[in-house]
């Protein structure tokens, strides 16, 4: 545009030189002189336009590409950044001095402070404190690979979770620990359960579910304070004999593995409340179960069992019992025995009749017997499930 304007004005200048000459050679001199000034400024601005704007675009072009080729420096901390680290700092002033810098060298690690909290869980993000002490620490989903070293400097420490992570491995700093009392372990990359653990005596929870391990070995069975343990969704075939030591155990899940059996030294867990096997291999009712006389919840979802054995009638305490997805075909005359169970779950399985004995379950608030082949049911059984259903239990046909 700017060049088309030029070329005009140039032309306009050419035809002005013209015309002064002509009023010049006939004497009009007045006009002459107009014409000259006119001249003059057209002169001028195609200069302005075709020298001093064209030097000022190039001026204009270096300097960006000056911007574009200097170095950027680097971010510096934002206000923000330091008034979070700041107010993190000022809450654990009042720890310990060793674990105070061991605290502060694992937020570095993970890039920022993080809240206190009066408990920590599997999910937790977050420390808890007690007279001076650090007791809780919770660094959950926070991409580590390695373990925090410093976090064997906390030696105070009796809840602990790096759940949801990446870690491999377990160092032996970890054996430092030994006031731990609650351990979370679920959601990592752990191939071997490592042998420091067992200088954990006062372990009461420990959650290693989520992980690759083959195999559990035998010091497992010195973590005497245990309460509750969970090994499931692992690749464990078998379960070692020591586990029968671990007689305060209340909670165990072994479920989502590999298991074609149990070690009959689980019979000792006479304390135990909660037995989870469900997604694992047993085709056959394991024997020690009947002898865990406190069990209230058994799951046995999605294994591959025939029979029941009129042994479970033993289990006089259970309210939960989940037998659905096997391959049942009968139910033991015993199952009358479990007049305490508030959930009774059969579905996914073959069974063709009910025993008689079953109505004296009079407690279910919960009963499925959907795909099954019960094409026929007696008067007595078809009058019970109206009676649960009257009282409020939901019955799934």
């Amino acid at each position: 545009m700017e060049k088309l304007l030029t070329y005009f004005l140039l032309i306009m200048a050419v035809i002005s030189i013209v015309i002064a000459l002509f009023f010049y050679v006939v004497s009009i001199q007045l006009i002459f002189g107009v014409m000259a000034l006119l001249d003059i400024f057209v002169l001028i601005m195609i200069f302005r336009l075709h020298f001093v704007n064209d030097g000022r675009i190039k001026k204009e072009k270096k300097r960006f590409f000056n911007t574009r080729s200097r170095k950027i420096p680097p971010k510096s901390k934002s206000r923000n950044d330091e008034m979070i680290e700041s107010n993190f700092l000022a809450k654990i002033e009042n720890l310990n001095g060793e674990e105070r810098d061991a605290l502060a060298t694992i937020a570095k690690q993970i890039g920022g402070g993080f809240p206190n909290a009066d408990k920590i869980e599997c999910d937790s993000f977050s420390f808890s404190m007690a007279e001076g002490h650090l007791v809780g620490l919770g660094l959950y989903k926070q991409g580590l690979t390695s373990f925090p070293d410093a976090i064997g400097n906390l030696v105070s420490l009796k809840q602990l979770s790096l759940s949801d992570n990446e870690l491999s491995s377990v160092p032996d700093i970890m054996g430092n620990l030994k006031t731990l009392e609650t351990l979370y372990l679920t959601n990592n990359a752990l191939t071997s359960i490592p042998e420091i653990f067992t200088l954990m005596t006062r372990l009461k929870v420990l959650d290693l579910s989520e992980n690759e391990f083959f195999s559990v070995p035998e010091s497992l069975g010195n973590l005497l304070s245990l309460d509750k343990l969970d090994l499931s969704s692992n690749r464990l075939s078998s379960i070692p004999e020591t586990i029968g030591n671990l007689v305060n155990l209340r909670e165990l899940d072994l479920s989502e593995n590999q298991l074609f059996s149990l070690p009959d030294t689980m019979g000792n867990l006479k304390s135990l409340n909660i037995l989870v096997l469900r997604d694992n291999k047993l085709s056959f009712f394991p024997d020690v179960i009947p002898r865990m006389t406190q069990l209230q919840e058994l799951d046995l979802d999605s294994n591959q069992l025939s029979s029941i054995p009129e042994t479970i009638g033993q289990l006089s305490d259970l309210q939960k019992l989940l037998l659905l997805n096997n391959q049942l075909s009968q139910l033991p005359d015993a199952i009358g025995e479990l007049t305490t169970l508030k959930e009774l779950r059969l579905d996914n399985n073959a069974l063709t009749f009910l025993p008689e004995t079953i109505v004296t379950l009079k407690s279910l608030q919960i009963l499925d017997l959907r795909f099954n082949q019960l094409t026929t049911l007696s008067r007595t059984i078809r009058q019970w499930i109206k009676d649960l259903e009257k009282n409020g239990c939901t019955v799934l046909e």
